[in-house]
């Protein structure tokens, strides 16, 4: 484990993290939210996000958790604000399955919309520059990469 906060976690590690902190999402849709509330000036605190203003039970977990989501926070805000955009979402592995690849890609945008919402983004049309284009072009990537697969599916016999 990253003892470093400023060391972000990989997918690994983070998929271990949830599971030990009892939150049923996936690494790609919690970075996906991260990235939301850090497109938007008024970010919430990364915990608020999951636990809500409710008092947090510290176990070891949680408290593992929290410095994850803590450096997560930090490593994408570094990355936002690079002049290089060196930012690529949390996703699995190229050696995945492409449908499970596409499910990522479509938890990191769902979790990418409901970090946005949380931070107080109800209307998108307030989004301006890199922000808005960034968003209108995982869209896009998203609905291709969807359009591909159906394409390519065929029904079992």
């Amino acid at each position: 484990m990253h003892s470093s906060p400023t060391v972000p976690p990989d997918y690994d590690e983070l998929a271990q993290a949830l599971r030990a902190a009892d939150i049923e999402l996936s690494p790609a849709e919690v970075h996906g939210m991260i990235t939301g509330t850090v497109s938007v000036p008024q970010a919430r605190a990364p915990g608020s996000l999951f636990f809500g203003s409710d008092a947090i039970t510290a176990t070891p977990e949680v408290e593992l958790f929290l410095r994850l989501l803590a450096a997560l926070q930090e490593d994408v805000r570094m990355r936002l604000q690079g002049s290089d955009f060196e930012f690529q979402p949390l996703l699995l592995g190229p050696d995945a399955d492409l449908p499970a690849q596409i499910d990522a890609l479509a938890a990191w945008a769902r979790g990418y919309i409901l970090g946005l919402a949380a931070s107080g983004i109800a209307d998108p049309q307030r989004l301006e520059g890199e922000v808005a284009e960034f968003l209108l072009e995982a869209h896009r990537s998203v609905s291709r990469r969807q359009s591909s697969v159906i394409s390519k599916w065929s029904p079992p016999p």
